[in-house]
């Protein structure tokens, strides 16, 4: 198993291993080809290229759709947040929902300052829908998901995955398919767990990956790095991470 870093490593890979039954992605590879603001987006986008050039198919199981539609909802629901900050006047608006919207609108301007693409968390959302129903209009939260989630968030999902010409691996516990040839275990997901100290999604991706025909995993979690430590190591087989620094160390180094 390899660790790759840099665009240089990954072609380099490329070059020396048969990729085209394709590769297996993470959501944050995915969600930073997606969105201009975030901070991988330019290496992102340019892996993504490399992939299409050589008509490379991207692969994303179950659990890893499932975190993709998620930020892309939790991005419109952020955004759908700052549009009603900046729709609301200070002196008539529900103060403690104005409040909480303007802290929205300020988290996510200090994130682009840092070129990072901001996304209410779980314990925010739980928060924003209470701010709303407590405004005093019993439908406020009912109207602000319509007018900024609701099907728009089907038709971007779709949209991305179009886009990104995603497939979907789904292989039932001890089964195979034509790109997983060795059966899938619970129990070995749960070992990766024990063995690399990762939570299950990350631990789900590294078995499935180790078990199918694909040999080149695309992440944005540096946390696969530790599937280098696996007692069993498959050959011919690299994890290629997003690393925006890396990148940027290379091209300093190479102005010096």
């Amino acid at each position: 198993m390899e660790i790759l870093r840099g665009i240089e490593q990954l072609k380099n890979f490329m070059s020396r291993i048969d990729c085209r039954e394709g590769c297996l992605a993470d959501t944050g590879f995915l969600y930073g080809a997606s969105y201009t603001e975030d901070r991988l987006y330019q290496q992102a986008l340019e892996v993504f290229l490399i992939l299409e050039e050589a008509k490379i198919p991207i692969h994303i199981n179950v659990v890893g759709r499932m975190e993709f539609v998620d930020l892309v909802f939790r991005k419109q629901l952020t955004t759908g947040a700052i549009s009603v900050f900046q729709s609301l006047n200070a002196k008539t608006a529900d103060k403690s929902l104005f409040d909480f919207l303007k802290k929205i609108r300020d988290d996510d301007s200090a994130s682009k300052k840092k070129r990072q693409s901001y996304k209410i968390g779980e314990k925010q959302l739980k928060k924003l829908r209470l701010k709303f129903e407590e405004s005093g209009d019993p439908q406020a939260w009912k109207i602000f998901c319509s007018t900024y989630v609701g099907k728009m968030l089907i038709n971007e999902w779709e949209m991305l995955e179009d886009e990104l010409g995603l497939h979907f691996i789904e292989v039932l516990s001890g089964q195979t398919s034509f790109l997983v040839k060795q059966p899938l275990y619970w129990r070995d997901m749960v070992q990766a767990m024990g063995d690399l100290g990762v939570r299950s999604p990350d631990a789900m991706v590294i078995n499935l990956f180790n078990s199918s025909a694909l040999s080149l995993l695309i992440t944005a979690d540096k946390d696969f790095e530790y599937s280098k430590n696996l007692e069993k190591q498959p050959k011919n087989k690299a994890v290629f991470i997003l690393d925006e620094n890396f990148e940027l160390i290379k091209n300093e180094l190479t102005i010096i």
